[in-house]
């Protein structure tokens, strides 16, 4: 798995909780946010989106 990858899949089981989010997740939620996007922008830099098209 890529670190796009890992980083959606703990962002989805967040989102997905059906409820408030402890500060712990919370936490976890924006380190998930914050590396998905740098993954996607080492990507984008790269030319390689299509790496992670099926994943967005």
């Amino acid at each position: 798995m890529t670190v796009y990858e890992v980083a959606s899949e703990r962002y989805r089981e967040l989102t997905n909780l059906g409820r408030e989010l402890t500060g712990a997740e919370f936490d976890s939620l924006a380190l998930a946010q914050n590396r998905m996007a740098a993954a996607h922008q080492t990507l984008a830099d790269a030319g390689r989106l299509d790496l992670i098209e099926d994943a967005a």
